[in-house]
Formats: structure tokens, C-alpha cells, sequence
């Protein structure tokens, strides 16, 4: 997309290079709540390809959660590129926002004992359903928390709500929260927080 491709070519997709330790199961959460629509959902997808990619390239396993008020698709981690393309391709926008069921099904996905468990959300926004959003998302959290499981967010646009709350759940599962300044820069923010994982996995 920024280098005005109308086409992803393999070169699109080899983005970062760098030294790494351990194999990890990661898993792309996307937002497709309405307020995705247009620009943020293709880079969006954009971003998926390209971690999929570089992931199954090294060995690790990727999965996929398209998520709104409800979860969409689902894909437990594995090399299944063909699959995992074809997923982000079909992706619309509607509803709204669950961080808290993403995070409760993206845990229940991870098959693998004995590997860097990771989940990378990519959101708008933050909960917008339930009684109590954000100690509902919290709980998930911290039961992912307890598994073993790793969670950062790329914020597109958050307001200072959102943030705070993105905040507290990378902190409790020792992830990182990176705001997106740049829509075109998301596929190279997903990438550095991929290896940055792998590398002290």
C-alpha cells in the first residue's frame, strides 16, 4: 500500500529482519467493529500478511482472531498461510468493540505447550459492551496473564480512555502498548513487536 503495489508482492512482506531466540504461537487479533471501515482495515490487513508471513518464515506459528461485538473468525496458530490469507481478505466491518471476548477466545487457541505464547490486538478503540467494560476485559486479562500469555495493542486514533485502559492490560500481561502516528507505518509497528517478542522468547 505505501509503496503504491496493487498487488502484495514479496517484497512487501520481508519488512524487518532481525536476530532471534525462541519459536512462538502468535496471534493477530483485528478489530472489524464499524469504526474500522476504509483506511484502518486494509492496513489492517496489510499488517496480518505481512506478520504471517515473517512468522511462518521462522519457523513459528500464526494464528488469527477477527473480532467485533462478536468473534468472526477464528484460526489457531499454525503454517497455514493459504488460510490465514484468505481469512484477512474476507474481513467487513460492522458492530462494535470486545476486547474482552478476543482476548478469552484468543487464549482458549493456543495448543502448544512449551512456547512463547503471544497475542497482538489491533483496535480503534476499546470496550464498548458489558455492564462493566473494563473490569470485564481486566478478568481476561489476567486469566491470559496467568497462562503464560503475552498481549500488546496497536492503538490506531485511541482516545485517552481507550489508551489508559490498553494501558492496564499490557501492563498486566507484560506486553506493549504502541499508538500508531502513522496509519502507513502499522505493518512495520506489528512487525517490531513480533520479533521484539521472539527475541527474548
Amino acid at each position: 500500500m505505501r509503496r503504491q503495489h496493487q498487488k502484495i508482492l514479496k517484497t512487501d512482506l520481508v519488512v524487518s529482519q532481525r536476530r532471534a531466540k525462541g519459536k512462538i504461537d502468535v496471534i493477530y487479533a483485528i478489530d472489524s467493529s464499524g469504526s474500522m471501515k476504509g483506511e484502518k482495515v486494509r492496513v489492517a490487513k496489510k499488517a496480518g500478511i505481512a506478520l504471517s508471513y515473517n512468522a511462518i518464515k521462522n519457523n513459528d506459528n500464526a494464528g488469527l482472531i477477527i473480532f467485533g461485538s462478536t468473534i468472526n473468525s477464528e484460526i489457531e496458530p499454525s503454517n497455514d498461510f493459504y488460510t490465514l490469507i484468505k481469512t484477512l481478505n474476507r474481513i467487513k466491518t460492522k458492530g462494535e468493540t470486545d476486547i474482552g471476548l478476543c482476548i478469552e477466545h484468543s487464549a482458549k487457541l493456543f495448543k502448544t505447550k512449551g512456547k512463547t505464547k503471544h497475542i497482538v490486538i489491533l483496535t480503534d478503540a476499546l470496550q464498548t459492551l458489558g455492564k462493566k467494560p473494563e473490569r470485564e476485559v481486566m478478568e481476561k486479562a489476567s486469566l491470559a496473564a496467568n497462562q503464560g500469555i503475552t498481549i500488546s495493542i496497536i492503538g490506531i486514533g485511541m482516545n485517552k480512555t481507550g489508551e489508559s485502559l490498553a494501558k492496564k492490560i499490557v501492563d498486566i500481561s507484560k506486553g506493549t502498548l504502541y499508538k500508531v502516528r502513522n496509519i502507513e507505518d502499522t505493518d512495520q509497528i506489528v512487525l517490531d513487536d513480533y520479533y521484539r517478542v521472539r527475541a527474548s522468547g
